[in-house]
């Protein structure tokens, strides 16, 4: 007898990346073998420091539903940054179910892990017995990272058995991606400690650390040997290739599916979680110094990379410099495609959207006129865009159909540029079953929350609420009518209507689906769920992002058109609703303080107001020393970090009335009404007790330093606060000059 039809959830913070992409393709192809239905709940990682991405994770609370017969959940990602009380507290909401882990054990849960230890044991056994090296240096992970802490063992109990339990081991730290590779070569010479062989945490790592060193002149591998870990698609490009330790993590994906059907296939079977632990495998290239070596060609392989982004970014700047943004995705293709007619690998390139995105940021941030809202591209989904080129380059290759791809391609850009602009909610239902389809995507549906849009607190994650209305559905090739109101849902229930009920079909093809909130901001409106298959992933995450942003941008119209609707009885309301619209762009986007046209359209007012009733005016020009050092040394995020704080701390040393923004990148203004040199003094007095405080009671790798420089006139005459402005960066630079020292 045929039984009813299974529905598995799986759990993930990312559908993207060299790890976590085999994983959820082998839980999808494991589903498709065995006729089992799939749900998976794409968020991020819980707790994450990478601002708003903590937004995603709503999601994971929707997948609490009778409608799922077991759990798969990415633990060793998406929950890496929990202490284990934290991680079992999460795993509650699943207790009593069928749940598999994957890289972290949960205790009555079964778990899948992989042994990095064996492997990596023996690869360090290799470099010390077969290739004679004796000075191993480790260049860690992440501190607190579970894996970091195994590998690190690994490496010291081969050091152990071939050399001696004395023999000591330098341990750098390091990260997880190519840049920390490259500065932990920079600390590994300038500390003068001997090595001859180095062990990475990972890839990136090694591949950031084998291009430090080749640029400095050592010949790989004959001056040091090399082992990274988790055989990434770029690893096997590198020249010399790189010895590295491959992890079945499809095998992985695809074993958790397994242990769960196991268990419906035998529901009386004992009910003891069941620990399965995957073997990892060594992967012996040539950065060890296996199978020769390749100096020569190391150094042209090094040439070729640094000549390739230095041609691609000439292209991406005249781009911009036309005002031809849209046209990047296209240079993109050619240079990566003319690199496989060249039979060069694209591998390496794999971070081509971030670079790409980071240097549109660069540019606009350079860029001092405003360009019109409705013209404007959003640097991350062209970045998403961008990415989406290279996946495909890199997973067709010389095989690729250029034709089919151009064709992709050019769609997908139609949708980001010009077909979802449209800011209205009714039109974007109208265009969407034309772009999925062009796309080549077969099920997505839209649903907002009953309740309205929602919030999420400033500390945690948004609840969703109890129900939800399908607004729009578009499934196999067809528009589902839903009637004029939509049809309403539970969520613990999420079937799209052209889906039907799990449990009421009979096993035959699987279903599988992807769950993704809808949100702008802290602002959360619903759901969006695709048809998910093996070639989509990179198309989802630019089309979520962007329906996000035209539902936004939807309520916004709609709140207009209903504002004028009632203008001869609300005016009031109605000018209370432009002011709105209007602060948007006058608006750091970072600090939420006033941005460099705000400043010069509210200083110069204020500056009339000053002179009408003769009053005193003070502008104040402010630096933030040192941020270069900072996002070079500690990354963007935390430069970010010292940008947002040093906002804070000019508001809470001037007054509310005082204007303050941030004028451009590491400089900020204030102007103050009422204030003549006294009392100019009197207020940096208080910055600086409030900065000394800030630096006092916060254990920060660096000190916040503050530049300041003020000029305060009676304006008993005419002025500009261009001119003023001249005068108080002039004396700031005099300030600057004293705090070097």
């Amino acid at each position: 007898m045929a039984r009813a039809r299974k529905t598995l959830a799986l759990l993930i913070n990312n559908l993207e990346g060299y790890y976590l992409e085999p994983i959820w393709q082998g839980v999808l192809k494991a589903c498709q073998t065995n006729r089992v239905d799939l749900h998976v709940f794409e968020g991020r990682v819980i707790e994450s420091s990478v601002r708003n991405e903590g937004q995603h994770n709503i999601v994971y609370s929707m997948s609490g539903s009778e409608l799922y017969d077991g759990y798969i959940i990415s633990a060793g990602t998406l929950a890496h940054t929990l202490n284990q009380g934290a991680y079992e507290g999460f795993m509650k909401q699943f207790s009593g179910r069928p749940v598999v882990t994957l890289q972290r054990p949960s205790s009555g849960a079964n778990s899948i892990t992989i042994d990095s230890h064996a492997s990596l044991k023996a690869l360090t056994l290799h470099l010390i017995l077969d290739h004679r090296r004796k000075n191993l240096v480790y260049i860690a992970g992440p501190v607190d990272n579970s894996d970091n802490q195994i590998r690190e063992q690994a490496v010291r109990d081969a050091l152990e058995l071939a050399l001696g339990p004395e023999t000591s081991l330098p341990v750098l730290p390091g990260g997880f991606r190519e840049p920390e590779g490259r500065r932990a070569m920079e600390r590994l010479l300038e500390s003068g400690v001997p090595f001859d062989g180095i062990v990475f945490f990972n890839d990136s790592l090694a591949q950031g650390g084998m291009a430090y060193l080749l640029e400095h002149g050592f010949n790989l591998p004959r001056d040091v040997s090399i082992i990274g870990f988790d055989n990434i698609a770029s690893s096997q490009a590198l020249v010399p290739s790189l010895t590295t330790a491959h992890q079945p993590l499809e095998e992985m994906g695809a074993e958790a599916v397994s242990l769960l059907v196991e268990g419906f296939d035998n529901p009386g079977a004992e009910s003891t979680p069941r620990q399965i632990v995957l073997d990892s495998i060594p992967v012996f290239r040539q950065s060890c110094g296996c199978l020769g070596s390749f100096s020569s060609r190391s150094v042209v392989n090094i040439q070729v990379i640094q000549d390739f982004w230095k041609r691609l970014l000439s292209e991406v700047d005249d781009c911009i410099s036309r005002g031809r943004r849209e046209d990047i995705p296209s240079r993109v293709y050619s240079a990566l495609a003319e690199e496989i007619a060249l039979g060069r690998s694209v591998a390496p390139y794999q971070d081509i959207g971030q670079v790409i995105a980071k240097r549109l940021d660069e540019q606009l941030r350079k860029d001092t006129a405003p360009a019109a809202p409705e013209k404007e591209i959003n640097n991350y989904e062209l970045g998403l865009h961008v990415q989406m080129v290279h996946g495909a380059v890199m997973t067709a290759g010389e095989s690729m159909d250029k034709r089919r791809f151009v064709h992709l391609v050019s769609n997908f850009r139609h949708v980001i540029l010009e077909e979802l602009y449209d800011l209205r909610i009714k039109s974007l239902f109208e265009t969407l079953p034309g772009v999925l389809q062009n796309l080549g995507i077969q099920g997505c549906a839209v649903a907002f929350y009953e309740t309205g849009v929602i919030r999420s607190p400033a500390r945690g994650v948004a609840v969703p609420p109890d129900r939800a209305v399908w607004k729009f559905c578009y499934w196999n090739g067809s528009t589902v009518p839903l009637g004029s109101e939509g049809l309403t849902f539970p969520m613990n229930r999420i079937v799209p209507p052209g889906v039907g009920d799990p449990s009421g079909r009979i096993a035959g093809e699987s279903e599988s689906l992807l769950i993704q909130p809808l949100f702008h901001g802290n602002e959360h409106f619903g759901i969006v769920v695709f048809s998910l298959s093996m070639t989509d992933d990179l198309l989802f995450e630019g089309l979520r992002a962007q329906m996000s942003s035209v539902i936004k941008g939807s309520q916004v119209f709609e709140a207009k058109e209903r504002t004028e609707r009632r203008l001869r009885d609300t005016l009031d309301e109605l000018k209370q609703k432009n002011q709105d619209l209007r602060s948007l762009s006058i608006r750091d986007e970072l600090t939420g303080l006033y941005n460099r046209r705000g400043f010069i359209e509210l200083g110069e007012s204020h500056l009339h107001r000053a002179q009408l009733l003769d009053q005193w005016i003070c502008v104040f020009y402010i630096d933030l020393d040192g941020l270069k050092a900072i996002n070079d040394r500690y990354g963007h995020d935390e430069g970010d970090r010292a940008i947002v704080s040093a906002g804070d701390l000019l508001t809470r040393a001037f007054r509310s009335q005082d204007i303050v923004a941030r004028y451009g990148g590491d400089e900020f203004t204030v102007l103050t009404s009422e204030t003549d040199s006294k009392t100019a003094e009197v207020l940096v007095t208080r910055l600086k007790s409030t900065l000394a405080e800030f630096n006092n009671q916060n254990n920060l790798p660096y000190r916040l330093s503050l530049s300041i420089g003020f000029v305060s006139r009676r304006m008993n005459s005419p002025d500009h606060i261009e001119s003023l402005l001249r005068k108080a960066d002039s004396r700031m630079y005099t300030d600057k000059s004293k705090n070097s020292k």
